[in-house]
């Protein structure tokens, strides 16, 4: 008894690790290297052979392997799960754990698989973080499970305090930590620039429309804005 307390008090002490670790402060480092963080602890943690966090909305794709960024044979796995798991997060907008697998499906990839469900602060579903083991790994038990969890409340924080609400964009405040750590990182040669966009009329349209209208407008700029672009492109709403 005393042999199961001690394994079951070092898995929590690993646990409480994990959660402190990941849970640093991002703003030395900007919004997105504190996600990388995150997925990369979990991964890791976790023994998992591949982590990712995908939140279609926020342009947010990050995928880790234990021992960094992912390889080919992790990223296919990736592409081929990605939009299904998604979909089923958003229909059931529950945690889903896939422990047994269905040998010779050509369409599922042979990996056991623990998927959380990342939410909008209105509660809407609006993406994932997944963790995935071989076949032959060990199952993902409720105190992994668990983990995860945690981890994908501390995903919603993050994009709760560093993206707008409305518009799905960088906060000013976010944008200038992302803005500051790419000002101070070793120059390539390649210069910076800054684009202000300013939405003409709006008054005019908050007045003659009404202001539900008006945010329907900065939606739909902050959409245009949120398509995939450069990776050093980074986007916010300042006012």
């Amino acid at each position: 008894s005393i042999g199961v307390l001690n394994r079951t008090l070092d898995a929590r002490a690993q646990d409480f690790d994990t959660l402190l670790s990941a849970t640093d402060d991002e703003s030395t480092s900007g919004v997105t290297d504190g996600l990388r963080r995150l997925v990369q602890t979990c991964t890791s943690s976790l023994s998992a052979v591949l982590g990712a966090l995908l939140i279609p909305e926020r342009n947010i794709t990050i995928s880790r392997t234990p021992q960094g960024a992912s390889r080919g044979g992790e990223a296919d796995v990736l592409a081929r799960t990605h939009k299904h798991l998604i979909s089923l997060a958003q229909a059931q907008g529950r945690t889903m754990v896939v422990n047994k697998i269905t040998v010779g499906a050509p369409d599922v990839p042979p990996f056991k698989i623990v998927s959380v469900p990342v939410r909008h602060v209105t509660g809407r579903v609006i993406g994932i973080l997944a963790m995935f083991r071989a076949a032959d790994g060990a199952d993902f038990d409720p105190r992994h499970t668990r983990l995860v969890e945690l981890l994908g409340r501390r995903v919603t924080a993050i994009l709760e305090s560093h993206y707008d609400t409305l518009t799905g964009l960088l906060t000013a405040t976010a944008f200038e930590q992302q803005a500051r750590a790419l000002l101070s990182a070793p120059k390539d040669g390649t210069a910076n620039c800054v684009l202000l966009a300013d939405v003409d009329n709006l008054d005019t349209i908050n007045n003659d429309f009404g202001m539900h209208v008006g945010d329907e407008v900065i939606g739909k700029i902050a959409e245009f804005l949120r398509r995939p672009a450069h990776p050093n492109v980074i986007a916010a709403r300042i006012a």
